[in-house]
């Protein structure tokens, strides 16, 4: 008996080939929620930056469920001020992304959502081609979505953002969120950097020659410089500043016999200036009291506590997820908030466990298939999960078992 197989067709191979490279793309240009916050805070220049990329939202599905979707960034709008998008509970924005969704969702759900409604899990290949189908049906985004929506300038972007991107498209969008990403997280650890370099040279100059004081004492003070510290005027100005500290009030030696012991026997007065009976300028200025410092040293000085702070908060979270440990002072809003990150990093972190885990740990010859309750760990197979009591990864009882069958 002959069997005949039918191959599978080349264009078939060559479709799922360019799906699934057009969904690697889209995930570099994924925007997290994160990476959105850092460069909306940042300048609002950069806004137009963000159209075109894709982002993981909440939405309710038209069966009431609440549920995960991808969708594009077609706008970025202002609206009312709102919070609870950060840990830190004093940042506020009126941003809001508007996105590119189907008329099914869009008239359940609006366009318009705030920050907090974004995801920092990364998106999976079966949303995206959930996506991919939904927005190759004729008609699922009307053309006239963005009337009222947005602004007219910003029309032909949402209109873009509505189409299928290529491939090249999709990672110089990625490549430019990124950038941006990293240039904001930058300048939020050192948020006066910038400020203290267009300062610095009217600082240097505002502290070498103070307008308080009259020119000819201005040209005997100790000069300031960015590269040497403070110095005097020359070298024989110092030795006399030296000789005068040594003896105040009873003249000079005899090396400064001609600057100071003219016709006028009277004692050196106490302010400094102009010595009685000639028309040079003293070299020295009196010290008197210290002066409070003044605005433009201020700026000079270390960061403050909080610039501190935030900048460990942002090294912390480049390497690794940050969870408050202060639960009890936050508001029911952030608490959930809380829980729905906590929840997605450990979805996503048993889906890599899962996609690493290939054999039974118990007899490391099968494929894990059945689920412990209420763990949920997927680590045994059929064989090994009648013969055990205890969960082998977290030693929790088990009180159910299940295999999940495919359909």
């Amino acid at each position: 008996m002959l069997f005949y197989i039918t191959p599978f067709p080349h264009s078939e191979v060559m479709r799922v080939e360019e799906q699934h490279q057009l969904f690697l793309a889209a995930k570099e240009a994924q925007l997290v929620r994160n990476e959105a916050t850092q460069i909306i805070l940042s300048d609002a220049s950069h806004h137009s930056a963000l159209h075109g990329a894709f982002v993981r939202v909440l939405v309710e599905l038209p069966d009431q469920s609440d549920s995960y979707i991808i969708a594009r960034v077609g706008a970025v709008t202002t609206g009312e001020p709102y919070d609870g998008f950060s840990h830190n509970t004093s940042t506020r924005t009126d941003k809001y992304l508007v996105l590119v969704l189907p008329h099914s969702l869009a008239s359940i759900n609006g366009t318009q959502y705030q920050l907090n409604s974004i995801s920092n899990s990364p998106m999976t290949e079966d949303e995206f081609n959930l996506w991919l189908s939904t927005m190759q049906e004729p008609g699922s985004v009307p053309a006239c979505a963005y009337r009222g929506v947005v602004e007219d300038t910003d029309a032909h972007l949402y209109l873009e953002s509505s189409k299928i991107p290529s491939r090249q498209e999709l990672l110089a969008i990625g490549g430019r969120i990124h950038a941006l990403g990293s240039a904001a997280s930058q300048n939020s650890r050192n948020p006066n950097s910038r400020r203290r370099r267009s300062n610095n040279g009217s600082s240097e100059q505002s502290l070498q020659q103070p307008e308080w004081m009259p020119k000819e004492q201005q040209m005997a003070i100790p000069r300031i410089s960015s590269g040497n510290g403070a110095t005097l005027g020359s070298i024989a100005g110092m030795q006399d500043y030296s000789a005068f500290m040594a003896n105040p009030t009873g003249g000079a030696g005899p090396q400064n016999g001609a600057n100071f012991n003219h016709t006028n026997s009277d004692p050196l007065p106490s302010t400094a200036g102009v010595t009685e009976g000639t028309n040079e300028p003293s070299l020295f200025v009196e010290p008197t009291t210290p002066r409070p410092a003044s605005a433009t040293e201020q700026e000079l000085d270390l960061p403050s506590r909080h610039q501190i702070r935030q900048d460990i908060l942002n090294k912390l979270n480049h390497r690794s997820v940050v969870f408050p440990q202060n639960i009890d002072e936050l508001k029911l809003s952030q608490l959930r908030l809380v829980e729905r990150d906590m929840i997605e990093y450990l979805e996503h972190v048993r889906d890599v466990l899962s996609s690493k885990q290939e054999n039974c740990v118990v007899c490391l010859d099968h494929v894990p298939t059945v689920i412990s309750l209420p763990c949920r760990h997927k680590v045994l197979c059929r064989l090994c999960a009648s013969a055990v009591s205890t969960c082998p990864v977290c030693r929790s009882h088990l009180f159910e078992l299940f295999e999940p069958k495919e359909i």
